[in-house]
């Protein structure tokens, strides 16, 4: 199962659909450009192309401002990017919720 929490309100799904996979192919392109140029920086419409994909990962169970509005602005690209590589990678069973937890503690958080 994965879960999404956007502000007050949670989103599962099952699996990470096969559409989801077919229809990565903006976001292969953007990855391999920031990926090859470390000064590189998205414009709107990319980051509209990542969100858009991420929702429909989700089975368009919320819209573009829904992300916008309540995911963490320090973890969405990073996020997105992780659920890709996961894909490429056969490997999306790990990614049970988003946002991705931290894998250390910080500490003095509540």
């Amino acid at each position: 199962m994965h879960k999404i929490t956007l502000g007050e309100k949670t989103y599962t799904i099952p699996f990470f659909k096969g559409r989801a996979y077919r229809t990565m192919g903006e976001v292969e392109k953007i990855y391999k450009r920031v990926s090859e140029d470390t000064d590189a920086t998205l414009v709107v419409e990319e980051y509209d192309a990542l969100v858009d994909w991420f929702c429909d990962a989700f089975d368009n169970q919320f819209d573009r401002d829904a992300v916008y509005d309540n995911y963490p602005a320090d973890d969405l690209i990073k996020d997105i990017f992780a659920l890709y590589i996961a894909m490429m990678n056969m490997s999306t069973k790990v990614l049970a919720d988003f946002p991705i937890p931290a894998s250390i503690p910080i500490p003095n958080q509540r």
